[in-house]
């Protein structure tokens, strides 16, 4: 499991340093390790779905950074598997659909975001662009 950390903090990092498919390595590579373990209780499988689930999110922030839209629903749709409630992983794959061109599901990410984070400004901000920009 320290392995994994390491990793994720690496690529960490990277990203606060801009370098975007560079961190995605590394975050790929702690997933992998993650994958490869078996928790041997409660504790450790717990930790195990943090970790894993905070590597899925900040892989969709490299692939939101670099526009690779099929490789960000991926990665979100693992994220939700693990959090069905996860705001930024729907959030995230919402603008991945956006830009993908498939509105009807954006939108169903987005108010599903904005339900489970009403007060949050940037949802409700995102969700009135998304409606002015709705061709």
């Amino acid at each position: 499991m320290i392995y994994a950390t390491r990793r994720k903090e690496e690529g960490n990092d990277l990203v606060k340093r801009g370098f975007w498919k560079e961190a995605n390595e590394f975050y790929e590579t702690g997933l992998s390790f993650v994958h490869y373990l078996e928790g041997k209780n409660a504790d450790e499988k717990a930790r195990q779905k943090e970790i894993t689930l905070s590597i899925l999110l900040n892989r969709s922030l490299c692939y939101l950074k670099l526009a690779k839209w099929k490789e960000l629903a991926l990665v979100c749709n693992e994220a939700i598997s693990i959090d069905p409630q996860n705001v930024k992983a729907l959030f995230r794959r919402g603008a991945g659909y956006k830009q993908q061109g498939r509105t009807d599901l954006a939108m169903r990410d987005l108010k599903k975001a904005h339900e489970l984070a009403p007060v949050c400004c940037v949802f409700l901000a995102c969700l009135l662009i998304f409606v002015f920009l709705k061709k």
